[in-house]
């Protein structure tokens, strides 16, 4: 078994690359990234990370967003159960409680905006400290494709 929970399927670095042109011409989410002070994120259909606001990228101690590009989530925050099955982040039995992963997947297959707390334990072996967010997720179509807008309220 390849997932417990959401799709283990992933967007190749082709798919990636034409998403990003996509939305990087795209003037709503332009915009929303100057913006929101708070922790903004746009995943791909296969949830995967094609653009963050720079408060993500301070929260998370990124210097270089290239890092992430292409990761999910988990995968970026460093969730100890990203790892835990071979096709990552969504996918282990502990992810069908986890509101991001939740609330994402609601916004995939319902088309609708969800709305949910979650925690998020981080590597032990790095000594990260754990994360609490409200998480709010919405669709976003352009041209065929389907996106997912991320906002995450931090309460760590």
């Amino acid at each position: 078994m390849d997932s417990y929970f959401a799709s283990p399927e992933r967007s190749d670095k082709n798919k990636i690359n034409e998403e990003l042109g996509l939305i990087s011409e795209h003037s709503l989410i332009n915009e929303l990234m100057k913006i929101i002070d708070g922790l903004f994120a746009v995943l791909d259909e296969n949830r995967q990370i094609l653009a963050v606001n720079d408060s993500v990228l301070k929260k998370l101690n990124i210097n270089n967003i290239e890092s992430i590009l292409g990761a999910r989530l988990g995968e970026a925050i460093k969730c100890v159960y990203s790892k835990v099955m071979p096709c990552g982040c969504g996918t282990s039995k502990k992810c069908a409680s986890c509101g991001a992963a939740i609330s994402i997947a609601a916004v995939l297959s319902k088309n609708e905006v969800s709305e949910n707390d979650c925690f998020i334990k981080r590597n032990d072996s790095e000594q990260l400290d754990d994360l609490y967010f409200k998480i709010k997720a919405a669709p976003l179509h352009i041209s065929k494709e389907k996106f997912v807008l991320l906002f995450l309220q931090d309460y760590t």
